[in-house]
């Protein structure tokens, strides 16, 4: 072999192991029979997904395997994922949506791409925004000890006086249509209890979850879990179970969660709101 085909394979080598070592994506592989497999998942071709575990690629027969998890170690599976497993395939987003139908194929670069088809027709989805991929039902053992229902709404009933608003667990922030002059006091009433992630136990009220914080949420030195303001697209500001606040600036109240990932939260604070022009238009 000359010197310029030795250097042309050589080259042709590197570039191939570079595109092997681009298409991976952290995940892990839950076997039908229990069993967990982590590493960075290749793809898919044939009967058989590739992941390489510690550097080492091994290939697994699609058939056994019942969940792939790219956003944890598929254990403590929501019930509400693990309650629709079994109808067909099932993918499910980072925002929160789900989708059944038919897993087609998992290959390209990183972010991988992922060929989901559904009634909706084929869809490619990049594998950053796909949290989990059911293909069977999980076994025994998977699924959290608690149904990972969304938190029980208050039952008490809201104040006679103000706007109640809505505030999802699982919007960054939600606009009040109250409009509110800046020093202006803004009088609250919060109720209800937010999960902040797929854990059943992750529970924060208005005031937020004692010790978690979140370091890239809108208040990050904050407790995360805790109601927060913003006027307009202004700064955020801390509200917590406070009761009465003077209103910062000028402009349209908006309410949000203090968590820098809310796709995975649940619930809902019920927020009742009294500045003077509620007070107005009740008379």
């Amino acid at each position: 072999m000359t010197t310029s085909v030795r250097a042309l394979a050589a080259v042709l080598t590197l570039a191939a192991a570079a595109g092997t070592a681009a298409a991976q994506e952290p995940a892990t592989l839950l076997l039908r029979s229990g069993s967990r497999l982590s590493g960075s998942l290749v793809d898919m071709g044939g009967r058989d997904f590739t992941i390489a575990v510690n550097g080492v690629e091994q290939r697994i027969v699609i058939g056994d395997v019942a969940v792939i998890d790219f956003g944890g170690n598929a254990s403590n599976l929501p019930a509400a994922e693990t309650s629709r497993a079994g109808e067909g395939h099932l993918l499910v987003l980072r925002n929160g949506q789900m989708v059944s139908g038919q897993l087609d194929d998992i290959g390209g670069t990183t972010p991988l791409r992922i060929t989901f088809r559904s009634g909706a027709g084929t869809v490619d989805h990049r594998s950053s925004d796909v949290l989990r991929i059911y293909l069977a039902p999980p076994p025994a053992g998977s699924t959290a000890a608690h149904a990972l229902a969304d938190p029980p709404a208050p039952t008490d009933p809201d104040p006679t006086e103000g706007k109640t608003i809505e505030v999802s667990a699982k919007v960054q922030w939600t606009r009040t249509g109250e409009t509110v002059r800046q020093g202006q006091v803004i009088r609250l009433t919060t109720r209800g209890t937010i999960r902040l992630s797929d854990d059943a136990s992750d529970l924060s009220g208005p005031a937020g979850r004692e010790g978690r914080r979140a370091a890239n949420a809108p208040l990050p030195n904050d407790l995360a879990g805790a109601l927060i303001g913003r006027i307009g697209t202004g700064r955020p500001f801390g509200i917590g179970d406070q009761t009465s606040i003077p209103a910062p600036g000028t402009g349209e109240l908006q309410l949000g969660i203090n968590d820098d990932h809310v796709a995975d939260n649940a619930g809902a604070f019920r927020v009742t709101i009294v500045t003077a022009a509620t007070t107005i238009r009740r008379r």
